[in-house]
């Protein structure tokens, strides 16, 4: 309870002491899990507050996903690593129409930048995979992203850059993780 009543608290981990006169150990944070060492342990649970993450948190759309876009403007490896650092959160894939139009919505809230998502060539290059490992030509056809700067034309562009060939980014795409909080096929 302390956690709450403290305002600068952006986190708290429970750790159970089995053995103890105390049952639980409890240590607050005043920052979240994208500054914080994370441990893994069994007998730990780990609880931030959404002030905690740098970013805007959107909720929870259509598809019972969570969105939050992050305030750092990265390239697509440190992408991948802040989101997986957000507990239960990865980099933003849409596998399916609604999860696409939810893209397409955060998408045009700044137009002007790319958005990355977890998403790569397979080894041979001759297919591309979500990084769950699904591959593209596995689903129902989706509709692909053609968007550079806001403008639509065909061709691959920086939104998908990481899969269509720019192994590396400049570092200056926009990041969103998604959160399965509703335990939804994702």
């Amino acid at each position: 309870m302390l956690c709450w009543a403290h305002r600068k608290c952006k986190a708290v981990a429970v750790h159970e002491l089995p053995d103890a006169k105390d049952k639980y150990k409890c240590l607050l944070a005043d920052h979240g899990p994208l500054t914080s060492e994370l441990l893994p342990d069994s007998t730990a649970y780990y609880f931030f507050w959404i002030d905690g993450i740098p970013g805007k948190y959107y909720g929870i759309f259509l598809d019972n996903l969570l969105y939050v876009e992050l305030n750092e403007m990265t390239s697509w490896e440190r992408a991948k690593e802040l989101c997986a650092r957000i507990p239960g959160h990865r980099l933003a894939m849409y596998k399916t129409t609604t999860q696409h139009d939810i893209m397409m919505e955060l998408y045009f809230k700044n137009p002007r930048k790319g958005m990355l998502i977890n998403a790569r060539k397979t080894a041979d290059g001759k297919d591309r995979v979500w990084g769950d490992k699904t591959k593209f030509s596995s689903l129902p056809k989706v509709k692909l992203m053609f968007i550079d700067a806001g403008m639509h034309r065909p061709g691959y562009t920086v939104f998908l850059s990481r899969i269509y060939g720019k192994e590396k980014s400049a570092g200056h795409d926009r990041v969103v993780c998604q959160a399965n909080p509703r335990g939804v096929e994702w």
